[in-house]
């Protein structure tokens, strides 16, 4: 996947499993992305990583 500077994506589910690598590898290609996720914890969790 190319670079994703300036981007804005959208990971809903992004608090673990596939959605949080999906998250991971958007951030690390350069994407601000917003993470929709049920659990609190698990979004606090990703913030942190």
């Amino acid at each position: 996947m190319p670079r994703q500077d300036g981007k804005v994506a959208i990971v809903t589910g992004g608090g673990r499993g596939i959605g949080y690598e999906v998250v991971r590898h958007l951030a690390r290609l350069g994407a601000h992305v917003i993470i929709g996720t049920v659990s609190n914890t698990s979004s606090l969790t990703c913030k942190l990583k």
